[in-house]
């Protein structure tokens, strides 16, 4: 959520030799502390991974909301490290066919997906793929 805080600066005068401290000037700002959210990943091979799906790329689709446009995803999947930039709260990323290969050789992946705003607010979420 977003929240009001205080700022209070310390005005100095040059005219003023010794530099004492003059009285604060109250202002008002806002902190962003609402953290994005990652509302779907998607694969386009579905949850299981089929042998003719693993000879092509296949690709991750992210729906997010709350992130800026710029922000990365950044992921791992089997051992290997992805990022996307989110456009629109959408982003997508290419997984080659031989990383697709390389998840056959188990029977079940987890992805853990993490995404921060601009102002360093966390969100995480996981997918679950098998073959």
């Amino acid at each position: 959520a977003f929240g009001l805080y205080a700022v209070a600066a310390v005005m100095e005068e040059v005219k003023n030799p010794q530099k004492t401290p003059q009285t604060p000037a109250p202002g008002l700002g806002v902190k962003d502390t609402e953290a994005p959210v990652i509302t779907g990943i998607t694969a386009n091979w579905g949850t299981s991974l089929s042998v003719a799906e693993q000879s092509a790329s296949g690709t991750l689709s992210f729906n997010t909301t709350g992130a800026e446009n710029g922000q990365k995803i950044t992921f791992t999947l089997n051992g290997k490290s992805y990022s996307a930039e989110v456009n629109d709260n959408k982003a997508t990323a290419v997984i080659g066919s031989a990383d697709l290969k390389a998840l056959a050789s188990t029977s079940a992946h987890t992805l853990t997906a993490n995404l921060s705003d601009a102002a360093g607010n966390a969100a995480i979420a996981k997918f679950a793929t098998k073959n």
